[in-house]
Formats: C-alpha cells, sequence, structure tokens
C-alpha cells in the first residue's frame, strides 16, 4: 500500500469490497481490518486475508520508514507491538475477524519477525 502510495493510515488500513467482483487475483493482505464482503472475494480469488494490528507508533514507521530510521535506527527496527486493549486484543484473537492472533492462525516466518507475538503462537 506504501508503494502504491496510500500514506494516510489514520488509525489503520479496512478493506472494503467495493469493486469485488473485479478481484481475480490470489494476494495475501495483511491490514489492519476487513468486511467480510472482502473476505469472502479475497478468498474466493484464492487469496489470504489477515487482520493485523499496529499501534500509533507502528503505523508512523510504516507511513515513512525513512524518516523513522533517520530518527532512531533502533526503534525503526523493532518489531510491531501487540494490542494493549482488551478490546482490540479481542479482535484480532477471532478467527472470522481473520485476526492474527487467533487460534490456527499462521504467519511466514518473515512476518513472526515483524510482529511481536505472544509465546502460545
Amino acid at each position: 500500500m506504501i508503494e502504491a502510495g496510500i500514506k494516510d493510515f489514520g488509525d489503520g488500513i479496512k478493506i472494503l469490497a467495493g469493486g469485488h467482483e473485479h478481484f481475480r487475483w490470489p494476494l495475501e493482505i495483511h491490514a489492519t481490518r476487513f468486511t467480510s464482503t472482502a473476505i469472502k472475494a479475497i478468498e474466493q480469488a484464492g487469496g489470504r486475508a489477515l487482520a493485523v494490528y499496529h499501534s500509533p507508533e507502528d503505523l508512523r514507521r510504516l507511513r515513512d520508514p525513512e524518516r523513522a530510521w533517520r530518527k532512531d535506527p533502533e526503534a525503526a527496527m523493532k518489531q510491531f507491538s501487540l494490542p494493549r486493549r482488551l478490546k482490540d486484543q479481542l479482535f484480532y484473537r477471532e478467527p472470522s475477524n481473520r485476526g492474527y492472533l487467533a487460534p490456527g492462525a499462521s504467519l511466514s516466518d518473515g512476518f513472526k519477525r515483524i510482529y511481536e507475538m505472544p509465546q502460545h503462537i
């Protein structure tokens, strides 16, 4: 999304289903949230939707990684945080939301290095 020029994340990015009838490619999409129709369209095309949490600090690092690196190289390399609020923890643990903390959810080894993960996953 950053490579496409999307830089205004606000509280994250929610994937909507507008234009879903044209979605035909199997992509793995990581976003803050998805509508149920978007999840269905992505999965029907053979792709995967994964809802992942990003703190405001994480979103700033994603929005401008070069600036984050110049400001603090060590902080720019740290893992993305776990959700702190109970509401967010419950959301990302829910399989129907395609949460990355849900039982049975799997992250590739590369993403496990990016996201801070509890020990049980």
